[in-house]
């Protein structure tokens, strides 16, 4: 992403929490996870696109993980402290998610759902997140709030 979208999702960060009616309409549990975390929503024979015709537009970007595994109360300041990271060292923010919603959609940041109901199965789909998204390192969401 160019800074001009990360601008964008800094506009849209807001401490105002927007009220969740899902629950409140649809008396339906989230879909449970069916094989590994990046296949589960295509078909068997689905084949990726090709690099040739999708070339990354900034290869010299970092890619790091934020991983969510509870519910923060100040997402406005972690998404905040996101997009200063972005903007000011080239880095792209993946969100690697144990529970849904994570808190970050809302701001328009890349959200991945770590699939699995035991332990191991959220650490296999992480491992293959991170070799997806090529991410260097993964900080827990909550450390964010500590930096300074």
């Amino acid at each position: 992403m160019n800074i001009d979208n990360w601008l964008k999702i800094s506009s849209r960060i807001n401490a105002r929490k927007p009220v969740d009616i899902d629950s409140e309409i649809f008396d339906v549990a989230p879909p449970e996870a069916k094989g590994s975390c990046l296949e589960q929503n295509y078909p068997k024979d689905w084949l990726p696109p090709s690099l040739v015709n999708w070339k990354l537009e900034e290869e010299d970007r970092v890619s790091i993980g934020i991983k969510i595994t509870e519910r923060l109360e100040n997402f406005d300041l972690v998404a905040t402290r996101l997009v200063a990271m972005a903007t000011e060292r080239a880095i792209t923010p993946i969100i690697l998610s144990t529970i849904a919603p994570s808190g970050l959609e809302r701001f328009g940041f890349r959200v991945e759902r770590l699939a699995g109901k035991t332990q191991a199965q959220q650490d296999a789909c992480e491992a293959e997140l991170k070799q997806f998204w090529d991410i260097a390192i993964v900080i827990e969401a909550a450390d964010i709030l500590k930096m300074r």
